[in-house]
């Protein structure tokens, strides 16, 4: 019998980021902001950091925009922006709260933002295209109740790579715009954010957006289109500037969504994984293929290659909710397969009858058997999947068994485990050290051969190695390259 693992790179990478990013802080300065303080507002505090310091922001209403350009931190010490509370620390009105361009490892946490006419916040490359802002995370920000209802966004990312946004909520979005909407970013993540009562969509990634992960969200009335997997940009402004698609691949895991017309488009782009979440009672369509960047002849690839497995959709009797193919797409291209469809009845009508691509493996018409997102042991989902390249962690950052459940959550003890944290003593696989361009991992006799699956930061795949038992080494190479020329 042949054992499969998951080796998760990433997870050195990020341990050595957290390391690196606590240890400047002892020899590091605070400047505080706000009435009465140090600084009246988080430009002068800005103009004064160096790598290491913290911005910290106290309690008040703060009007933007203030514009801060060209801050740097350092990959071993960061600078910090934070508010003292989030609730407390609001910035309140007028066209944005803060504008960040050409900035690096920078996180921005901790506070407020309602009320702005033109954007919540952006965060950009200040147009040159050649040199993005990066490494930058924004975490535990509440964006509210936009003031502006064109096409307004809470948060604007352009010619942003290495990013992550984690621990947001995003509530009452401006009738034309995104939660979050990003043009031309690059390897970056969203996970463990809310979205609630959007205009167009939650999240946009369009303009050459590529290596994205949208895992582990909840999203609830957030738009016609919930999720916006490409768009339609114009030609200026792609980052590259010759990028042959919207985007590419994206992959949304583990989420929760709630009505929407359709919780998912994708629109212009390629490789995009939608995997492993539970849909609520999507209004229209389940999702929708489309193709709204078509010139220049011959750029741009067509609507393809994209993937719909492992999915809960949970819907009303008689309101099967149907697919919607647009022209000039490639429908044939995409796979389809181990859905699950529940009206709460034991109707067994089929979803996805008469469409262009082939569906396998749709199950129709049996209870999933949830609590809450999450199945029980005796669901009919547990097991019930196929595995899906980037898979990592469910909804609650369990880790997945082989085969993964089907839905947004894993079983508490999936039958055989791929993550590398175990540490019983029968364990079939242990990683037992690292080096600066590889790992050290033991695989025990009751497990030979395994096939170990090695991913990156992103969940992409970078190799797979059948090893017998004892101690191997295994080498980052691929996605060691990736990782530090991912600017």
């Amino acid at each position: 019998m042949k054992h499969m693992h998951r080796v998760v790179i990433a997870m050195i990478v990020m341990t050595v980021m957290t390391v690196a990013l606590a240890t400047p802080y002892a020899l590091a300065t605070t400047f505080v902001v706000g009435d009465g303080y140090q600084y009246a507002n988080p430009v002068a505090a800005a103009q004064q950091a160096q790598p290491g310091d913290t911005i910290l922001i106290m309690p008040g209403s703060y009007q933007g925009t203030f514009f801060i350009n060209d801050l740097h931190g350092t990959e071993n010490a960061w600078i910090t922006i934070m508010g003292q509370s989030d609730q407390a620390v609001v910035f309140d009105g007028g066209t944005e709260s803060m504008h960040f361009s050409e900035c690096s490892y920078l996180r921005i946490e901790r506070f407020t933002v309602t009320g702005q006419q033109g954007n919540g916040m952006n965060i950009d490359d200040g147009g040159t295209y050649d040199t993005p802002a990066h490494h930058i995370v924004v975490a535990n920000v509440r964006f509210r109740d936009m003031g502006g209802q064109g096409n307004n966004d809470m948060l604007k990312l352009s010619g942003l790579d290495d990013f992550r946004i984690e621990h947001c909520s995003f509530l009452n979005g401006a009738s034309g715009g995104s939660g979050i909407d990003m043009v031309g970013c690059h390897q970056g993540t969203i996970t463990q954010c809310s979205f609630e009562n959007m205009g167009s969509n939650a999240i946009q990634a369009k303009g050459g957006t590529q290596h994205l992960r949208i895992e582990r969200n909840h999203f609830r009335n957030a738009g016609a289109r919930g999720i916006n997997l490409g768009g339609n940009t114009g030609l200026d402004f792609f980052r590259p500037i010759d990028a042959p698609f919207e985007a590419a691949d994206l992959f949304v895991f583990a989420n929760v969504f709630e009505g929407s017309q359709a919780p998912v488009a994708y629109v212009g782009s390629t490789r995009v994984y939608v995997a492993n979440n539970v849909f609520r009672n999507p209004g229209k369509w389940i999702f929708r293929i489309l193709q709204e960047t078509t010139e220049p002849e011959g750029r741009f690839v067509a609507s393809s290659n994209g993937f719909f497995c492992n999915n809960i959709v949970l819907h009303d009797p008689g309101s099967m909710p149907t697919v919607n193919i647009g022209v000039n797409t490639d429908p044939a291209s995409f796979t389809v397969s181990n859905n699950l469809f529940y009206d709460g009845t034991s109707q067994q009508a089929q979803p996805f009858a008469n469409y262009p691509f082939t569906a396998v493996n749709t199950i129709t018409g049996v209870n999933p058997l949830l609590t809450g997102d999450c199945p029980d042991a005796a669901s009919p989902v547990v097991g019930a999947g196929i595995p899906v390249p980037g898979l990592i962690a469910d909804l609650e950052g369990k880790p997945w068994g082989i085969p993964p459940s089907i839905g947004a959550c894993e079983v508490n003890n999936p039958t055989i485990v791929t993550d590398h944290h175990q540490s019983s003593a029968d364990a079939c696989v242990q990683i037992i050290g690292y080096g600066h361009d590889g790992a050290w991992v033991e695989v025990a006799p009751s497990c030979t051969p395994s096939r170990i699956h090695a991913y990156d930061l992103l969940g992409r795949l970078i190799d797979t190695y059948t090893v017998e038992s004892g101690r191997h080494f295994i080498p980052f190479h691929n996605g060691w390259q990736l990782l530090q020329g991912a600017r």
